[in-house]
């Protein structure tokens, strides 16, 4: 198992992972499909990221993008392989990015992250790792609610 960030993978399969485990999220579909855009972000430090490769096939990644002035971050992505999961994978990729914002940032810094209500395993990890519940959205995404979370880091 192997953590790399963004800049150093293979930018084609990184696209294509995200667009094939989130096909039925437009939000997220729309920001990775144009890869001339992506690879702006990366280049110009709006967008950091971590995957997780083993035997060099990513089976997790996530991403993070920011405003200009660097201490406020969104997490853009969060997933894991369904076969890879229960493995610490999420726990591993959400502290590698957390130490890569943070050698972006070199101060504290507000991170949020969106998760879907009914993802019990996703909210059960973020709030171990001390995110903290700021809000809900209902009705954007059909049958199920968003949770908003947050945690500011100091490192």
């Amino acid at each position: 198992m192997k953590f790399i960030k963004l800049g150093d993978t293979n930018f084609d399969n990184m696209c294509q992972y995200i667009q094939e485990n989130f096909a039925n999220n437009h939000q997220i579909l729309s920001m990775y499909q144009q890869q001339n855009m992506v690879k702006m972000r990366i280049e110009n430090n709006i967008e950091i990221g971590i995957v997780c490769e083993i035997d060099d096939r990513i089976v997790g990644i996530a991403t993070a993008i920011t405003s200009n002035k660097k201490n406020y971050w969104g997490i853009a992505v969060l997933y894991v392989s369904e076969s890879q999961r229960n493995r610490g994978i999420g726990k591993k990729l959400i502290k590698e990015l957390e130490r890569h914002i943070y050698e972006s940032s070199l101060s504290k810094y507000k991170e949020n992250i969106s998760v879907n209500e009914t993802n019990k395993e996703g909210l059960a990890l973020l709030e171990s790792m001390e995110y903290m519940r700021e809000g809900r959205i209902v009705g954007l995404i059909p049958d199920d609610n968003i949770i908003i979370l947050g945690k500011i880091n100091y490192e």
